[in-house]
This record gives C-alpha cells, sequence and structure tokens, in this order.
C-alpha cells in the first residue's frame, strides 16, 4: 500500500478528529477539538502529520517538544499516533513513527516520551517492536472543570 506522509493543513481537522474519536472509541468535543487543532498547527512546538492512502487519510501523528527541568533538555512527547483499525500492519504506523524519530532530532531532543492506556496492549508491543522501553509510570487526577 503506497503512503504519503506530509504535514497536516487546517483542511485535515475532520479527517483527524474522525482518526481520534476512533482511537479513543468516542465521539470527541467538536468546536473544542477544532480550537485545539488549530492552535496546535500554528504553534512552532508541535509536529502534526497525516498519512495518506490513495488520497484517504489512514493515520495521524502529533509530537510536541519541550524543555524539561528535570532532564535539563529538551524533551519530544508522542502525543498521539492512530492508524485506521482496518488497515493496521501494514508499515503506516511504523512511518509515522519514523517521522516523529526524525523530527525530534531535527529538533534536539535528547529522547521521546508517550503514554499508552494500560489496555492498549498491541500498541505498547508495536512501541517496544520499535525502540521504545517502559521505564515510568503516569498518574493522572481527574479534575472537574465548572
Amino acid at each position: 500500500m503506497a503512503v504519503e506522509i506530509r504535514e497536516c493543513m487546517e483542511t485535515d481537522s475532520k479527517a483527524v478528529y474522525g482518526l481520534l474519536c476512533e482511537l479513543e472509541d468516542d465521539i470527541l468535543d467538536s468546536p473544542n477539538f477544532e480550537k485545539i487543532f488549530r492552535d496546535k498547527l500554528d504553534s512552532p512546538r508541535n509536529h502534526l502529520v497525516i498519512a495518506e492512502s490513495n488520497g484517504a487519510p489512514t493515520g495521524f501523528l502529533h509530537v510536541s517538544t519541550d524543555f524539561h527541568l528535570h532532564h535539563a533538555a529538551k524533551i519530544a512527547t508522542l502525543e498521539e499516533l492512530v492508524v485506521t483499525q482496518n488497515i493496521r500492519n501494514l508499515g503506516i504506523g511504523k512511518a509515522l513513527l519514523a517521522s516523529a524519530v526524525e523530527y525530534a532530532k531535527a529538533e534536539g531532543c535528547i529522547l521521546i516520551e508517550l503514554t499508552s492506556s494500560f489496555h492498549r496492549v498491541r500498541a505498547h508491543e508495536f512501541y517496544m517492536k520499535n525502540g521504545f522501553e517502559k521505564r515510568s509510570f503516569k498518574l493522572l487526577m481527574d479534575l472537574e472543570v465548572g
């Protein structure tokens, strides 16, 4: 399957929204999503790419970068990586991940970190197969927004 990976544009918002709703198995707040997507596109600290096959969106990647005091260095965070479920295991995720690594290196990052929900066992296997290691835990606290 021929895949093109390119920088996201504002016109990709609906395709990315659909891919992320698929990833989360949920319907995300569309107006909030649109605003956040535009903000991320405009930020030099974010790298958003879309994978397409025959002009159809097949995957999405979002990487952010920031300087972390506890590393005294610049770190890349893989925020989202999703490939349409019915065409996984064809190399699209690997190509998106390679894009993330290339971007992080070009930005001078010393590492890439990510978090992944416990139930995403296949995703964990994918990341470890591609060089990631389990090194820490991420703890969360939901906050009521009022």
